[in-house]
């Protein structure tokens, strides 16, 4: 599905997939990331982004109580986990967010060094700054945030990722190497939102079912404790 919405889109008039290439070869290009629709770009981050930058380059002292400082550790699943940040005291807070090293409402945020690739898009209301393990990405007027937010998790940023490597392992990229990052995208806001909206669809769907067997796993290890411990009885639970 991420295959096709990236690389076929979606016709605002009849909210479906384009045809395949195979099927109307007329309604594609070839650009350097391969066919895309006709009505599509293929940009650079820079081009359709107002600013990238990234976090802290120092580690505050941390403390009991404070503020959040967010570093890589703490982007889990697409979101960033508050509770395990940690603290620093406010006045250094503050002075981070004087530096651009708090994001806003619609960033995309992007882990760079050590595990490379983990997105955020940002729509909290809680206030955090970051280290320079994460970038910030503030898509403008051309970009719909969770489509540029999407875009950075798919087949589209590993390939580019890879040439990046040249030949050793990757442990850091750099901003200068983010602006350079080249995506394919409709030049309808419409399209964007629309593909991710639907992309969000299966992902939340995917997160609702894994939760639900997280649930289920919990309840038969229960079980089999019960069962060993004799607390439940085989034939009871036959019963049942």
């Amino acid at each position: 599905m991420l295959h096709d919405l990236f690389t076929r889109g979606i016709d605002i008039q009849t909210g479906q997939l384009r045809p395949s290439y195979e099927e109307a070869p007329e309604l594609y290009k070839e650009t350097e990331l391969g066919f895309v629709p006709v009505d599509w770009e293929v940009r650079d981050l820079l081009s359709i982004t107002s600013l990238i930058t990234d976090g802290a380059h120092f580690s505050p002292i941390p403390q009991e109580k404070g503020m959040p400082i967010g570093n890589v550790k703490d982007i889990k699943n697409g979101k960033i986990d508050y509770d395990n940040c940690t603290r620093i005291l406010p006045q250094v807070f503050e002075e981070l967010k004087r530096q651009n090293c708090s994001p806003k409402i619609d960033d995309v945020l992007l882990s760079k060094d050590g595990t490379i690739g983990r997105v955020v898009h940002f729509t909290d209301s809680i206030p955090i700054v970051l280290l320079s393990s994460i970038a910030i990405i503030r898509p403008n007027e051309l970009a719909f945030p969770g489509y540029l937010a999407t875009i950075l998790k798919s087949e589209f940023f590993d390939k580019e990722l890879y040439k990046l490597l040249s030949g050793s392992a990757l442990k850091r990229i750099t901003l200068r190497d983010i602006q350079k990052i080249k995506m394919p995208y409709p030049k309808e806001i419409e399209e964007q939102e629309i593909i991710a909206n639907r992309i969000k669809s299966i992902t939340d769907k995917i997160q609702t079912e894994q939760q639900t067997l997280a649930k289920y796993e919990q309840l038969k290890t229960g079980l089999m404790q019960d069962l060993l411990s004799g607390v439940v009885g085989v034939e009871g639970l036959i019963e049942d």
